[in-house]
């Protein structure tokens, strides 16, 4: 079974790259050591920065190429770079994701972005960048935020409407040609939450040919904001009843998680939970396998 988490952030906390990151930390929430326990196939590796004003393009770049560099030379991982590295089974296979469009200013920013490696990106984050308005704005996409989807789709950059306002959404349905994904969002319907995407979000997505990951911080899974394993359960159950079985994934954003994992999901080690709480939910074992992983791999195909 390929297991596919389309959202890590592996660094966040990380104090000396890559060194903690391979040795493993008993409170990282994700490094090598428990992919490497959970059996993970494949995982978006997110990058960002979270100082404001470091967010500049020289920083991105050059984190980039760190990165980049370690996942090259290190034969333990697999940098997927286009389709075909995709049948590469041997070792455990990267996206490099942008997490927020600060760094651009420019469609050769964008390109800059690809040449480094970089087949991921959400232009939204946390607050208005050059190409978009933030979770919290009225702005949608700027005439620059519609020419980058437009490139995105030229490259073959999986473009992520995670954290993107509702306007922004509906911009990108809009012009994008290519299948367009939500890595780590959750259903509003569960859990009133902006950063969830509401029952025509979601069917948008699949009209697209595109689909989402459900990620695990408790205030996204449901309005106690404490939860657990049937939370997840519940919101890939929703979604799959509303459009299909071809549409749902993971996505969990450990290392991201700063209000809540749900109890006994503390880290990426317990991924493989989800496949025991689908199968007492009565998914077969041809169902769990797309949730798991082979609906992200038939996505990344068609878009890289």
């Amino acid at each position: 079974m390929r297991i596919v988490d389309a959202h890590i952030d592996a660094i966040v906390h990380s104090k000396k790259f890559p060194e903690d990151f391979l040795k493993g930390w008993k409170k990282s929430q994700v490094d090598y050591v428990k992919m490497k326990e959970a059996d993970i196939d494949l995982a978006f590796f997110s990058i960002f920065i979270p100082e404001q004003k470091q967010r500049t393009r020289k920083n991105y770049i050059t984190k980039i190429k760190k990165i980049r560099k370690f996942f090259e030379n290190d034969k333990r991982f697999n940098l997927i770079l286009n389709k075909e590295d995709l049948k590469k089974r041997d070792r455990l296979g990267i996206i490099l994701h942008i997490e927020g469009g600060d760094c651009i200013s420019d469609l050769k920013d964008l390109l800059d972005l690809y040449n480094f490696g970089v087949r991921s990106m959400g232009i939204a984050f946390d607050i208005d960048n050059s190409l978009v308005g933030s979770l919290n704005s009225s702005r949608g996409l700027s005439r620059l935020g519609k020419k980058i989807i437009n490139k995105m789709n030229k490259l073959g950059i999986i473009i992520d409407v995670s954290h993107m306002n509702e306007k922004s959404f509906w911009e990108v349905f809009k012009i994008s040609k290519n299948p367009f994904v939500a890595t780590h969002s959750n259903v509003f319907k569960i859990s009133k939450n902006k950063r969830n995407l509401n029952n025509r979000q979601i069917k948008a997505l699949t009209e697209k040919g595109g689909m989402m990951g459900i990620f695990f911080s408790s205030p996204f899974l449901n309005d106690s904001k404490k939860a657990n394993l049937s939370d997840i359960i519940s919101h890939i159950d929703y979604v799959i009843k509303l459009v299909g079985i071809d549409y749902i994934g993971v996505g969990s954003d450990f290392g991201g998680i700063l209000s809540g994992t749900p109890k006994g999901m503390g880290d990426i080690s317990k991924l493989p939970k989800i496949m025991d709480g689908l199968e007492k939910k009565g998914y077969l074992k041809k169902d769990i396998e797309k949730i798991m992983g082979n609906n992200w791999i038939q996505v990344i195909k068609k878009i890289l």
